[in-house]
């Protein structure tokens, strides 16, 4: 369990410093709203990260796979509605809010690469 728990901390905080990077270059490159549309889709994406560590190991604990596949489907789903209403009725740039989202991305490379360094 606490191979587990620091994980998840890792991965935290590498996707706080990927989030961090990420608007700083967007505030400075382009402009502070585009910054900020970063940073909404940067922290869609770390809920959305905290919620699949918590979920993942509750699902597995128990073997519900299919209740899995759901969770994962159904929280997709909402993260699209989340984006739309983001970029319609706030009016956050769409690109912007997109590169926050693919945060997920690099934070998920470096961790595996840490993880891999640390275990394998």
């Amino acid at each position: 369990m606490k191979k587990n728990n620091e994980f998840i901390r890792e991965a935290l905080l590498t996707h706080l410093a990927v989030t961090l990077l990420t608007v700083l270059v967007f505030y400075y490159l382009r402009s502070p709203h585009d910054a900020l549309s970063c940073f909404m889709g940067s922290l869609l994406i770390f809920i959305n990260l905290i919620f699949i560590l918590w979920s993942s190991q509750r699902i597995f604990q128990k073997n519900f796979i299919a209740i899995g596949v759901s969770v994962i489907v159904s929280k997709y789903a909402i993260l699209g509605i989340l984006a739309y209403i983001l970029v319609t009725q706030f009016g956050l740039d769409p690109f912007s809010l997109l590169i926050g989202l693919g945060t997920l991305l690099p934070t998920v490379l470096v961790t595996s690469l840490q993880y891999m360094r640390k275990y394998a």
